[in-house]
């Protein structure tokens, strides 16, 4: 195997594998001079990389995509790389007089998705739109596997809804076509892709298949077409009983320092202040205070939330601040954000 790759592209294709994949990668060149970054785990993703093809010999190998990002990123003057395999166990990396290796296997085939399946179409994206959706989901998914929560990203009438049990994410899209849920595996790759031109959506069975320029994804999970709990419930149907308006930076800054010291943040306000109270884990209260611009009536008590959830939506606000909603203590938080609606649910207080 041997090919001259373009080494930002590559790298990219690799970063979206090594986020899904932590053991092998394959990199392989096929016979039309193609070089494909191929994986099979919870999905199975092909992303064409740009090569010189009339250089190219075919060939297969697999690798830790984390041994080989390194070596790219100090490559840094260099736009194309060479990729070869001149013997066995190893991958070779030449740019310049620089030469690089890391350890690889030969392989057989080229994994990826499946090719003779029938595909029925589903729904049609702006490639970026559908690729912005998946990063903005990315903090609202769990971070493991058994971690409570709705592990999923479902697009619903023209809206993108993701949640993590104690977060909700409703992005609005521009579109209204039929229904679908990606699982997290699918959502984080391609939340990892530079997009662009057109997205299609596609299914069979219970199977999914995105396919955008360059870059190919199916679903192995059954649940793509399950039930979504209905968020609308989770929604407050009526008016907020006050409404918070304050600098969005601020805010991020304290709920960050929030979240570094403690699980639990109590939210006070004293007629001008948003007052902001962490414990940490030593019984020691981290304090942050911010001005802040209160329509309607306090609530009756303190407010208990997740300071490291309620920033994941805060993000998301615009940058001079947006409205956030508090209707009672044991109701959630309501933040109109730029892409849609976020909601936080509260916490007990000791």
């Amino acid at each position: 195997m041997r090919a001259l790759i373009d080494r930002k592209s590559l790298i990219a294709a690799l970063q979206a594998a090594k986020a899904q994949v932590e053991l092998n990668t394959t990199i392989a060149v096929t016979t039309a001079g193609k070089v494909l970054v191929a994986f099979d785990a919870g999905v199975s993703a092909r992303i064409e990389v740009p090569c010189q093809s009339d250089t190219a010999i075919p060939g297969s190998w697999s690798f830790q995509a984390g041994d080989l990002v390194p070596v790219l990123r100090k490559l840094s003057s260099y736009t194309f790389v060479q990729l070869a395999a001149p013997q066995p166990g190893r991958l070779v990396v030449t740019a310049g007089q620089t030469v690089a290796a890391v350890p690889a296997e030969e392989e057989d085939g080229i994994p990826g998705p499946a090719t003779s399946r029938s595909w029925d179409p589903v729904a049609h994206y702006d490639a970026q739109d559908l690729v912005k959706a998946c990063k903005r989901a990315l903090p609202f998914l769990p971070k493991a596997e058994d971690r409570y929560g709705l592990s999923c990203l479902a697009f619903r009438g023209g809206r993108a809804i993701s949640s993590d049990g104690l977060t909700l994410l409703r992005q609005d899209l521009s579109t209204t076509e039929t229904p679908f849920t990606l699982p997290p595996s699918a959502v984080r790759f391609l939340a990892g892709l530079k997009a662009l031109g057109e997205a299609s959506v596609q299914k069979s069975g219970s199977r999914l298949r995105v396919t955008l320029q360059g870059a190919v994804l199916e679903t192995k999970e059954d649940f793509a077409f399950g039930e979504f709990p209905d968020y609308r419930s989770v929604i407050p149907a009526n008016p907020p009983r006050c409404t918070l308006t304050t600098p969005r930076g601020g805010l991020q800054e304290a709920l960050a320092r929030a979240g570094l010291a403690g699980e639990t943040t109590r939210l006070q306000y004293n007629g001008t202040t948003l007052q902001i109270r962490t414990k940490d884990f030593e019984g020691r209260t981290i304090d942050g205070d911010l001005p802040c611009d209160v329509e309607g009536e306090w609530l009756g008590s303190d407010l208990g939330v997740n300071p490291t959830m309620l920033l994941h939506a805060v993000r998301l606000l615009p940058r001079k601040g947006g409205r956030i909603e508090l209707h009672h203590e044991l109701g959630p938080v309501v933040l109109h954000v730029e892409c849609g609606l976020a909601l936080v649910m509260p916490v007990r207080l000791d």
